[in-house]
């Protein structure tokens, strides 16, 4: 056991008056002791979401309130979706190794085909690319050491089906969570126990021949019934029992690896509370006291939300209701009031003031200070003025702990009282929340506020280090330090709460979240309806939090807030593919994510971005505050998917935000397809995961661009083509330099058919090739017209150079140099693209220029030459002109041949001129009326004289006085060229 300090005499002299006054001595069965708590719930080796210890440990807690006294000990159900795993294992020479899967990535888990992944065994090492260096890796599965961060990346990115992480002795919270990434990538990752992973590391390095393994996993979505188990404890004071106390901890678990989570730190607040509810019911509270353990805290705070919206509709009493498609006849929403009734006799007082006041017991080991806290990194709402409606709760606390230090140590209180109780929401000495935490947990308290108040009482200055990894285990829990917190608050709650001063009413909270997300999961079918309908049954639905945007980045927490995953997980059941998101809450905006998923795990259906979908019906990204409480269909669309790895720009080097995707025939968006990048840290982009992945229909052509915000395209996916057959393998063989001499057939690209799922696990040199094929033609075409620019033809050079390095690295299989000269290449040619592109508009612009200046000639010219009287003869002859002109510029101009599409200059030239037409004659319009209006006003009418027209009239005689002399015209004519 880790060596403690010893508790102040103030404290323990508390703790032995208690004692002394009848306090500690139960009226019925002792409830086990904290250390035991934790260590029997810790003996359940994983109280994961859906596992069977996680129903053991909801037996356990229930069984405790019931020997504690508690009255009234129910259980409150609610469903969720969670992944399952059945089973995971490698098979070598006939012996078969456990596996366990690791956490899903997004939803996308460590599902393997039904017939397992078979492929030669690599040792990595750290997974750095120098250890991959002189290896084959493509088919591979590769054992790699766990303590080695997200480098595991880089074996999904050279082409291996799997890695299987050796334990470590001992690793961090860090370390487990870069694990597993924010978007569904296909990338099957295991945990095997060290002895074992070291016996198979020896044989396979020590091998001379090469090891075949197969790797068999399943790992399914499921939905899951979790419980929330309440208690209480009635008031004995007829003035205080309806004002009401509500003192929670969750009892659930959390690991990297979902099947090994003993989750013992986890257990201390729900030890603690165990402890405090035995003390509160031999105390018999004047107030009402209800005890809550929730469930599914690391799974989104579920157990809390269900909680905090059954509490909203319980105290609105039927004003709120459950949606009718969820509870068609009231009965649900009738039950729900009646059992929040049966554990609060009133929800306001006469006045209509809130009598209840949600306490979250949140306590680790790590330290023995204890604080109160007003918000977390849930919401992370700094608004100050809401904060401060929690102040009275932390001024009771601390008055009520100095009173306490007064009655055991004297009349002059000691400041030692705050190096044990922080009251962050009242600074003392200028500590805020935030001087306690690297970053703030996500406390249960914050959902609850978003209907009624909530404080935390949580352990302070403790990182919880080994939260979320399977080393959480009870003989690194410092129990001295946790059972001191357990004094503390077994002598402060029962004195705090039967003060009749004790603030339980806080102001009410000013967001609001209207109604639960629900609704139905459908498909198109133009067979049978226009509107997307057909049901898609066994969809995971995940609600994300949208904290704003960076780019096409949504703001959110893509890793988890100190093990907790901080989205909303639901099945679509039944044959109707009802969703309900009862257990989500959240007062902002919302998007959605839904997928579909076949038998070997892949995504087979996943949200529709087209036409049809998003852009017609909005399901994806919307306020809560809108949306929340109606039925909200949910259109997704059968695919597979396209992953691209390597997303981060050689040049600035930061991920690509914005992505496109075109169809190859049309150059547009596809009817069905749909987009999904990593989710970005709250504040920054310090964080990227250089990941994202594009659905589409299975034979769909695509291109796929990326950006990066007003830089424009710095990734261009189009396959880009080449004439000549004897180039058309030689990106992988060198030498490249007779790329020079070849002729592009399609440099805009063939785009990709999509047939398969399939991994651009190559994505840098993919685009390296295509851009430096788009701007060699591009190059070409301007220089064969008389334009060139020695930087861009140098740069050019440079980056044939690097990728033909690059190839014969990747024939040697030295992966890190292949990669620093792909990477180099690529900025090369990302340099060189929007200057060969911004050349070609400059020359497109300047035709346009002079198409500008050919309509006062083909004017002059027909008023010179031809001079007809009627007004249409005058049209038809100024555009007889124009074109004879036009014809002769695309003929000589480049611009015609360097832009793609010829047409487009004329159409542009069109649009302009009549935009500019109509807006003059509007303006001359609104002028002649403004003047009529005033001189109406005026009673004056007065005559004027348009310069425009005087202008016009003015050149119609000047080219009439030319006609007429047409022999000194032509003289001068002909003159004016010979000075020239």
């Amino acid at each position: 056991m880790l060596r403690t300090q010893e508790a102040p005499k103030w404290l323990c002299g508390i703790v032995a008056l208690v004692s002394v006054m009848g306090v500690l001595s139960p009226a019925h069965a002792a409830a086990p002791s904290v250390e035991q708590v934790v260590r029997d719930l810790a003996a359940m080796e994983s109280r994961f979401v859906g596992s069977p210890g996680l129903n053991r440990a909801a037996d356990y807690v229930e069984k405790a309130f019931r020997d504690i006294g508690l009255q009234q000990v129910r259980r409150q159900p609610f469903r969720m979706a969670a992944p399952i795993e059945e089973f995971a294992s490698l098979t070598v020479n006939g012996a078969t190794w456990r596996l366990r899967a690791l956490f899903p990535n997004f939803v996308r888990t460590c599902t393997t085909p039904r017939e397992g992944l078979t492929g030669e065994l690599l040792y990595a090492r750290k997974g750095d690319l120098k250890d991959f260096d002189g290896k084959e890796v493509k088919g591979r599965i590769v054992l790699m050491d766990f303590d080695s961060g997200d480098n595991w990346v880089n074996a999904f990115t050279l082409g291996a089906q799997a890695v299987i992480f050796i334990a470590p002795p001992i690793t961090s919270r860090q370390e487990a969570e870069a694990k597993f990434l924010s978007v569904p990538l296909n990338a099957p990752r295991f945990w095997m126990e060290r002895e074992e992973g070291l016996k198979l590391v020896t044989t396979t390095v020590t091998a001379r021949r090469a090891i075949r393994a197969t790797l068999r996993a399943r790992v399914t979505w499921q939905p899951v019934t979790c419980y929330n188990i309440w208690g209480k404890i009635p008031g004995s004071d007829p003035k205080l029992r309806d004002e009401h106390i509500v003192l929670s901890a969750y009892y659930d678990s959390i690991s990297v690896v979902p099947t090994l989570a003993p989750g013992a730190e986890s257990a201390c607040g729900i030890a603690a509370l165990l402890a405090i509810a035995q003390q509160l019911k031999a105390a018999k509270p004047k107030r009402t006291i209800v005890f809550v353990a929730t469930s599914a805290h690391f799974m989104g705070l579920a157990g809390v939300a269900t909680y905090s919206r059954g509490f909203e509709i319980a105290k609105t009493d039927g004003g709120t209701k459950l949606p009718a498609e969820l509870d068609e006849d009231g009965t649900k929403t009738q039950a729900l009031i009646a059992f929040y009734k049966r554990y609060f006799s009133t929800f306001e007082d006469a006045d209509k003031k809130p009598t209840a006041l949600f306490i979250g017991l949140d306590l680790s080991s790590g330290t023995r200070k204890v604080g109160l806290f007003a918000r977390g990194s849930y919401e992370d709402n700094r608004d100050t003025a809401r904060e401060r409606s929690y102040a009275y709760v932390g001024k009771a606390f601390r008055e009520t702990l100095r009173a306490m230090e007064r009655e055991t140590k004297g009349s002059h209180p000691t400041p030692q009282a705050d190096e044990w109780f922080a009251d962050t929401i009242n600074p003392i000495q200028g500590r805020s929340a935030d001087t306690f935490f690297p970053e703030l947990p996500a406390f249960e308290a914050e959902v609850v506020s978003f209907f009624s108040g909530g404080v935390t009482l949580a352990t302070c200055s403790d990182s919880r280090n080994l939260v979320d990894t399977p080393f959480d285990t009870p003989d690194r829990v410092n129990f001295g330090n946790l059972q001191a917190q357990v004094d503390l608050l077994s002598a402060l709650l029962p004195r705090a709460f039967n003060d009749p001063e004790f603030p339980v009413w806080i102001q009410e909270p000013t967001l609001r979240n209207k109604g639960p997300l629900f609704g139905q999961v459908v498909t198109a079918d133009p067979k049978k309806n226009i509107v997307p309908s057909k049901p898609v049954p066994n969809t995971v639905i995940v609600a994300l939090r949208d904290l704003g945007w960076r780019g096409s980045f949504m703001r959110s927490s893509p890793k988890p807030i100190y093990g907790v995953h901080p989205n909303g997980y639901a099945m679509a059941e039944g044959k109707e593919a009802w969703y309900q998101l009862l257990h989500f809450q959240w007062p902002g905006n919302v998007r959605l994510e839904a997928f579909h998923f076949n038998d070997a795990g892949e995504i087979d259906y996943a949200p529709d971005l087209g036409s049809d979908g998003n852009a017609k019906f909005n399901f994806r990204q919307f306020a809560m505050n809108d949306k929340g409480g109606k039925v909200l269909n949910y259109v997704i669309f059968p695919c597979v998917s396209v992953t691209l790895i390597e997303l981060v720009d050689p040049r600035y080097l930061v991920s690509l935000q914005n992505l496109k995707v075109l169809d190859a025939d049309t150059e547009g968006d596809p009817h069905y397809f749909g987009i999904f990048l990593p989710l970005a840290t709250r504040y920054d982009m310090s964080y990227v995961e250089p990941v994202a992945m594009v659905f589409v229909q299975r034979n769909a052509k695509i291109k796929v661009l990326m950006s990066l915000g007003l830089v424009g395209f710095r990734l261009v996916l189009i396959n880009a083509d080449v004439r000549s057959p004897q180039y058309k393998d030689r990106w992988s063989k060198p030498p490249l330099k007779g790329l020079l001499a070849m002729k592009h057939d399609h440099p805009q690209g063939r785009g990709f058919r999509i047939t398969q799922p399939t991994i651009f696990s190559d994505a840098a040199l993919q685009v390296t090739k295509d851009l430096w094929v788009l701007d060699d033609s591009r190059l070409r075409l301007l220089a064969q017209h008389g334009i060139s620019n020695d930087r861009l033809n140098q740069l050019h050079r440079l980056a044939l150079d690097a990728l033909e390095n690059a190839a014969r690295a990747r024939q040697q299989r030295q992966w890190s140099v292949a990669r620093a000269e792909t990477q180099q290449a690529w900025a090369f040619e990302s340099a060189i693209y929007p200057d060969v592109a911004a050349t070609a508009n400059d020359v497109v612009k300047g035709v346009l220029f002079y198409l500008f200046l050919v309509l006062p000639f083909a004017y002059f010219v027909e008023r010179l030459v031809c001079g007809f009287a009627d007004i249409r003869r005058q049209i038809i002859g100024v555009a007889v002109v124009f074109t004879m002109v036009l014809v002769i510029l695309a003929i000589v101009h480049p611009a015609f041949k360097i832009t793609m599409t010829p047409f487009l200059i004329f159409l542009a030239f069109t649009i302009i001129s009549l935009a500019a037409l109509v807006i003059g004659i509007v303006l001359v319009k609104f002028s002649w009326e403004l003047e009529q209006y005033r001189g109406g006003m005026r009673g004056v009418h007065r005559v004027d004289v348009n310069r425009l027209g005087a202008l016009t009239a003015a050149l119609n005689l000047g080219i009439a006085n030319m006609r007429r002399r047409p022999l000194r015209n032509a003289y001068w004519s002909s003159f004016l060229p010979r000075r020239a």
